[in-house]
């Protein structure tokens, strides 16, 4: 197995800062090297899976919203682990990400939706609102920059 490609920041942390093309290949790609991190440095299962789904989210809202007009561009992405948990920032010069900026100021408990009644991509939503605390989205300068953490439960 190939080194994944990462820095180590200090003795109990590191990151990763991968860009990608704003296609759903690539951020497959993205997601096997940050999960090679994540076994790497031994980061408990249940918590592997949960920051996958949640950067699966993240990513696959950029790739489908930002990038719905056009797939040119790239996303970059830095993931940095320490003290028990994630810290993300993802940036892309796509369309500005309004499902990003009405999830910003949706209240931060989250109700579970009933199934019936769930519009398309509204639970990709709610798992994004469990999974991570400090969630920030901007749009500047022709970018979009969400940032969050995901705290690491040591489970697994």
């Amino acid at each position: 197995m190939q080194e994944p490609p990462l820095r180590v920041t200090a003795p109990t942390g590191w990151e990763i800062s991968l860009s990608q093309a704003a296609s759903n290949a690539a951020t497959r790609e993205f997601l096997q090297a940050v999960q090679e991190a994540l076994v790497h440095y031994r980061i408990a299962a249940a918590d592997r899976i949960n920051a996958e789904l949640l950067l699966a989210e993240v990513l696959n809202n950029v790739v489908k919203h930002a990038f719905a007009e056009s797939q040119e561009g790239g996303i970059s992405t830095s993931i940095h682990v320490a003290d028990g948990h994630l810290q993300c920032c993802v940036l892309d010069r796509g369309q500005a990400l309004k499902a990003f900026a009405a999830l910003m100021q949706a209240p931060q408990e989250v109700q579970q939706p009933k199934m019936p009644n769930l519009p398309e991509g509204g639970f990709g939503w709610v798992i994004i609102r469990q999974l991570a605390q400090e969630i920030d989205y901007r749009r500047a300068d022709g970018q979009n920059r969400l940032t969050f953490t995901m705290p690491f439960h040591g489970a697994g």
